[in-house]
């Protein structure tokens, strides 16, 4: 249940994307969309910037990196001083497989891309 809403803000984000398969959304569409959708897209370019969310390598056309933006505090449905309820960290899950099967300080890119390409068990 838990992931649920951030599974549905991620499809909604990356219907959005600028330049498919980028994983970023332009942040004038990011903010259009709060006019048009039912997610409510309204954090500042300031906070957006402050959770590593904002891309500005073209000032020109800043925009939002979906992972950075879905995996922030702003998508916790829950948080105390002692837990939070946030969205699951899909790279976690890839990071975790990784270090359990190379299990060592270096690995040729191969293996790593060997590993991410194949299907999780």
């Amino acid at each position: 249940w838990q992931n649920q809403d951030c599974d549905a803000v991620k499809s909604s984000l990356v219907e959005l994307e600028g330049v498919p398969g980028t994983g970023r959304v332009w942040l004038d569409t990011f903010y259009e969309s709060a006019l048009n959708g039912s997610w409510m897209f309204t954090e500042s370019a300031d906070y957006l910037r402050a959770l590593g969310a904002l891309d500005e390598t073209d000032p020109k056309r800043p925009s939002v990196i979906i992972p950075n933006y879905v995996n922030s505090p702003s998508n916790c449905l829950a948080s105390s001083k002692y837990y939070s309820v946030c969205c699951v960290d899909e790279c976690e899950v890839i990071l975790s497989s990784l270090e359990r099967n190379i299990a060592a300080p270096l690995a040729s890119p191969a293996r790593v891309a060997g590993l991410v390409a194949r299907p999780a068990s």
